[in-house]
């Protein structure tokens, strides 16, 4: 699995769906998912995990950095600010803003 999360760390800016994943590992989708559920746990298919590594770099920019909200999911590859704020809040639980607030401790 060090060869998927390789390929999800030159990636997962711009490439979230699972067929591009297996498609460069010569395997089915159904079979890079059965892999990351074995590796990471029942119910985290790769998707999940190109997620989570996409949100570890939105925190990550949201606690060193002062660059706007918007700013950071352009970065990340969100087509508009609003998808970024609706995925983070979906996968996190809070605004990215109210993150970034209580990670600096205000």
């Amino acid at each position: 699995m060090s060869e998927f999360m390789a390929l999800v760390d030159l990636n997962y800016r711009s490439q979230r769906r699972t067929a591009f994943y297996a498609r460069h590992m010569a395997m089915s989708p159904k079979r890079l998912n059965r892999l990351c559920r074995e590796e990471w746990g029942v119910g985290k298919n790769c998707f999940e995990v190109v997620m989570g590594r996409l949100l570890s770099e939105a925190e990550f920019l949201l606690l060193s950095s002062d660059m706007e909200v918007k700013a950071i999911g352009y970065e990340l590859g969100f087509v508009t600010p609003q998808n970024f704020i609706m995925y983070f809040i979906r996968w996190r639980g809070m605004t990215p803003l109210a993150f970034r607030e209580k990670g600096r401790g205000k």
